[in-house]
């Protein structure tokens, strides 16, 4: 650095200094350059970053509130002397947009109005044709709605009487045409057979190979005696349900009908050369 100065100082023209001289300068005065030193480096503090801009998220729209809109003419006002107005006038106001799709978010659970709770059901109401045409009577039972009390037959037993009377009259009288037809010897002594109740009873007193035990006894004799019993059976049934008044409830929408009394008449018979034949009206 000594050297740089000294040839700084002839280059402008200062005299050489004699030796002595330039050894007797303080080197306080000349300062001398100092190497770097590495610093260490020190800690910065801490800048603050700016926040990163977050993407836009999709929020769900929101129902707007109506707003009042202010007094005054609006779009479709009619103008004095316009004939757009006059055309609008004529055809009436325009046709409400239909309702958009959005009805804002859903409403989150356990908050706002539940469902309304479900009304009663009506009672159900029952035609007539529903309900049975007769209910059977009880005593000390109060009457039911929509009915009225009548007195009828009773239907079982008319109906078995009647199905066993003419079941085993039919047999009788067909086994006493056969044998008459076929004109054998003792023939008349069948014809009994077509009287009914009495008939089968008389022909095996009269007939010889109708009869029950003795040397007369057969397979007829028995037929007979069964046949015989089955209407007789037949005829008390019959006869019990013609006359038996049963209370029944009928439906108050059936049509009554007349109270017939009923009537039993007598058989008919009618004979003939070639055979016979017993009618009867119940």
């Amino acid at each position: 650095m000594l050297r740089r100065l000294v040839s700084l100082a002839a280059l402008a023209g200062v005299p050489w200094l004699p030796a002595s001289a330039a050894a007797q300068v303080p080197q306080a005065q000349v300062p001398q350059a100092q190497p770097p030193q590495a610093q260490p480096p020190q800690a910065q503090p801490p800048q603050a970053q700016p926040p990163q801009a977050q993407p836009p998220q999709a929020q769900p729209p929101q129902a707007q509130p109506p707003q009042a809109q202010p007094g005054g003419p609006g779009p479709h006002a009619p103008v004095p002397g316009d004939p757009r107005s006059e055309t609008a006038l004529q055809e009436g106001p325009p046709a409400a947009a239909p309702p958009s799709g959005d009805y804002g978010p859903p409403v989150p659970p356990g908050g706002g109005h539940g469902a309304p709770f479900p009304y009663p059901y009506p009672p159900v109401y029952m035609e007539p044709a529903a309900f049975p045409r007769t209910l059977p009577y009880r005593e000390r039972v109060p009457p039911p709605p929509g009915y009225r009390l009548e007195t009828t037959v009773s239907r079982p037993l008319v109906i078995s009487g009647g199905a066993l009377l003419g079941t085993a009259y039919l047999v009788a009288a067909l086994t006493g045409g056969t044998i008459v037809t076929m004109g054998e010897r003792g023939a008349s002594d069948h014809l009994p057979l077509f009287v009914p109740l009495a008939g089968p009873f008389i022909t095996m007193a009269t007939a010889p190979d109708a009869g029950i035990g003795g040397r007369h006894d057969g397979p007829l004799g028995m037929l007979l005696l069964f046949d015989g019993v089955a209407q007789v059976t037949g005829a008390v049934l019959l006869v019990a349900g013609l006359l038996s008044n049963k209370p029944v409830w009928v439906r108050d929408d059936i049509p009554q009908k007349a109270q017939v009394t009923p009537r039993v008449t007598l058989p008919e018979f009618t004979m003939g050369p070639q055979g016979g034949g017993v009618r009867v009206r119940f």
